[in-house]
């Protein structure tokens, strides 16, 4: 629990969003220490051993001089053996110092309870100042503050670290509330070494909001020298790089389930023989430090047959419950003195006819009865699960002295038989991927074995069969099939080959160079990993084959362009964060803004053509996301609104608008109506509209008299209020007498007024 909260605080400095207290509270060390003895104010009969050389008084002064801050009120615990540090005792004082009425700063310091090091700091404050937008630096001037300030309150350190860019945000914020991340690793002997860092964070204004340091000057890490350059180690895992493909859907959480003729995509995958390149060996290892088993192992997928198998059942006509029971007695392991507990039949979105049964049945000899539980394909009779629960199936077989009666390769054959009998038809498109080394020694009692579905030869993500066997009697226990039949699988044609999408790889992989630490005393790679282990863990270089940044959205290499897309929307990524059309214009940063956050698209020669008449279809796609720029949010709402009635005949669900139009009338933006007209150009008075709705402003515009009327071509007396309010927030930079309200508007030009718009709502809030 203690782990879980320190890498929860951890990452709230290094994510977007409202920052949290980094302090926790006494009470919260107290239910989340772990062999700790814990001192406070109010626990002076609990006093440290008499060998700890610094006392509270000494360690309070340190957290005084360091802060520069009276530490009168804080709350003081003392850690015989802290979880951060192997065996160390050490102080902990946390700070909360009231500024003003729910505004605060904290302060935390951990100190090294024999030296006097210290350890960790924290400071976070939400007094933050009042920000707006555009904020007044960017990334890279947020930079040189954190860079300065790691000189001036860490300057013993200033030379030992690194700046990781992994946390440089791909896209300016469109909000006021923008906060940057720099992460700076400690460097030893070359390397990065990221269990030590500084971490800072600053808000729109250039102001350090908070910052984080963990450091352990005690930890000696050995001297180790680097055998192979960045460059051999590149050449190495190109060299070793298994690429495959694999077909798979859009991120699965957003299917668009009511589509048809969903489509999978084929990407290409890739896997290495393990995830470190030992820098000084130039071998391969695991998390163990040691040579993994299947270094050499490919992704070679074959199907367990030649051919489909003879089904269960031939009839075409789904089995009646009768008929159901006495099949699944008579082909499925059902013991004959179980009882039915349970049946019921459902046909899926598919129309799949499913029979499912719940039996219970005793040993004499076992306290507790066993569950059954088995759903079979009404027509074919083909398994669709099963189950059987009781405790002796979790039970280590070391704990009760028993026997495994069968071995790994006994049980693989089982689970390969097992799936040829109960899912026959798909038995020459399903291949075994689990190997010897990845059995789980931690888990001995079971054996588990997943087969991927393979189409035209390709494993489906997502798709396929598990099965669980009792490693004590050789019982199956478990089955479980995952089968889209209502995809639609495009053919391997044409597709870019893996040598040439390997440089795309590339540009958003590479080998770095780190300390990482490995656990010799782990059983393999995917076994448990105990404190005992962690606090025997070795430490040394190796590569890894990492994203060089954090990215936007998740992403794909397509095997057919060869170019990476976005796994939400299935578009390809632009490479243009800018336009070749846009440059020197006014409104060029709008447009670019606009451009990133794909409210306008660049086409495939590199244009936007910023003269171009926007039409309401662009305009409302471009108003949502300047409010929300979360394309995700916007897959969500066409998901959730798919089975509704659309709010205009010609927005229908499918179309490209209809999120941002559902989600505009939903906020009170546009109403809703027969039509509205998507591919129409838009009027200078709609922008203006849709604008002051969506600063608020909709029951203000109906006040007359409330505004000074600097346009005299407005007949409408709301049409003028909302006129003039966009024109004194300086939303358009039109000049008195003239509106023209029924001009269209270019692209710039809406570019230009939502950015100002932006602004404008930035200073309301």
């Amino acid at each position: 629990m203690r782990k879980i909260l320190n890498l929860f605080l951890s990452s709230s400095l290094m994510i977007g969003g409202t920052l949290t207290a980094l302090v926790p509270s006494s009470s919260t060390h107290a239910d989340t220490a772990v062999k700790d003895d814990i001192v406070s104010d109010n626990q002076e009969t609990n006093t440290p051993p008499a060998e700890v050389k610094i006392s509270k008084s000494e360690a309070l002064e340190i957290a005084e001089t360091y802060f520069d801050q009276s530490f009168e009120d804080a709350n003081i615990s003392y850690y015989s053996d802290w979880y951060r540090l192997d065996h160390m005792p050490v102080w902990q004082i946390n700070l909360r110092k009231e500024l003003q009425k729910n505004k605060y700063e904290y302060f935390s310091i951990v100190i090294n309870g024999n030296s006097g090091e210290i350890h960790e700091v924290n400071y976070n404050t939400n007094a933050s100042d009042e920000l707006t937008f555009p904020p007044k630096i960017n990334w890279e001037d947020g930079k040189k503050i954190a860079s300065e300030f790691i000189k001036k309150q860490f300057s013993d350190k200033y030379e030992s670290v690194q700046l990781n860019e992994y946390n440089k945000p791909s896209k300016p914020s469109l909000n006021e509330n923008t906060f940057y991340y720099y992460t700076f690793q400690r460097v030893v002997d070359g390397a990065p070494f990221s269990e030590h860092y500084l971490q800072i964070t600053l808000n729109g204004n250039g102001k350090i909001t908070s910052y984080r340091m963990f450091w352990d000057e005690e930890l000696t890490l050995p001297a180790q020298k680097v055998a192979i350059s960045k460059d051999e180690a590149r050449q190495m895992i190109k060299d070793n790089l298994d690429m495959y493909l694999s077909y798979n859907e859009l991120h699965q959480y957003f299917i668009m389930e009511k589509e048809e003729n969903r489509k999978a995509i084929l990407l290409y995958n890739w896997d290495l023989p393990a995830p470190y390149l030992d820098a000084a060996t130039g071998k391969w290892i695991d998390s163990t430090g040691k040579e993994p088993a299947h270094a050499d192992q490919t992704n070679e997928f074959n199907p367990i047959s030649e051919d489909n198998l003879d089904l269960l059942r031939v009839d075409k006509q789904p089995l009646t419950e009768e008929e159901a029971k006495a099949f699944v007695r008579k082909h499925f392991p059902i013991p004959e003195q179980s009882k039915l507990r349970d049946s019921n039949y459902y046909e899926n979105q598919s129309g799949k006819p499913v029979w499912n049964f719940s039996y219970e049945w005793q040993k004499e000899e076992e306290e507790r009865p066993y569950h059954i539980q088995i759903s079979i394909h009404a027509g074919t009779g083909e398994v669709e699960s099963f189950s059987i629960h009781h405790p002796s199936y979790y039970e280590s077989s070391e704990s009760e002295n028993k026997q495994n009666s069968i071995t790994f390769e006994e049980a693989k054959e089982k689970a390969i038989e097992t799936v040829k009998n109960w899912v026959p038809s798909h038995a020459d498109e399903i291949t075994l991927t689990t190997t010897k080394s990845e059995v789980n020694p931690g888990d001995a009692s079971r054996y588990h074995f997943s087969f991927k579905r393979l189409k035209n030869g390709i494993p489906v993500m997502n798709n396929g069969v598990t099965v669980s066997i009792f490693a004590q009697t050789g019982e199956v226990i478990g089955f479980h099939k995952n089968w889209d039949s209502d995809i639609e699988f495009p053919k391997p044609e044409q597709i870019v080959s893996k040598e040439d999408v390997l440089d795309q790889l590339f540009e958003q992989y590479d080998a770095q160079l780190r300390w990482v630490a490995t656990y010799p005393n782990r059983a393999a790679e995917n076994g448990t990993l105990n404190s005992d282990d962690m606090n025997q863990r070795e430490y040394r270089k190796a590569y890894l084959f990492t994203s060089k940044q954090q990215l936007s959205e998740p992403i794909y290499l397509d095997a057919f362009t060869g170019k990476w897309h976005s796994r939400t929307t299935g578009e390809q990524i632009v490479e243009h964060t800018t336009a070749s059309d846009i440059q020197g214009l006014d409104e060029q940063r709008a447009l670019e803004l606009m451009i990133l956050y794909g409210a306008i698209k660049v086409d495939e020669t590199g244009k936007v053509y910023p003269m171009k008449d926007i039409t309401r279809g662009e305009m409302i796609k471009m108003l949502m996301l300047a409010n929300n720029p979360d394309p995700i949010y916007y897959q969500k709402v066409a998901l959730s609104l798919a089975d509704q009635e659309a709010s205009f005949n010609d927005v229908g669900y499918g179309s490209e608008y209809f999120p941002y139009v559902e989600e505009a009338v939903r906020n009170g933006y546009i109403e809703d109506g027969e039509t509205y007209n998507p591919e129409e150009k838009i009027t200078r008075i709609e922008i203006a509209r849709l604008i002051v709705n969506a600063l608020g402003y909709k029951e203000l515009a109906n006040v007359n008299g409330l505004f000074t009327q600097p346009f005299e071509d407005l007949e409408n007396e709301k049409d003028a209020n909302i006129a003039s309010m966009i024109h004194y927030l300086d939303i358009t930079d039109l000049e008195a007498p003239s509106f023209h309200p029924d001009y269209h508007v270019t692209r710039a030009e809406a570019a230009q007024m939502f950015y100002q718009y932006l602004k404008a709502r930035s200073l309301l809030k």
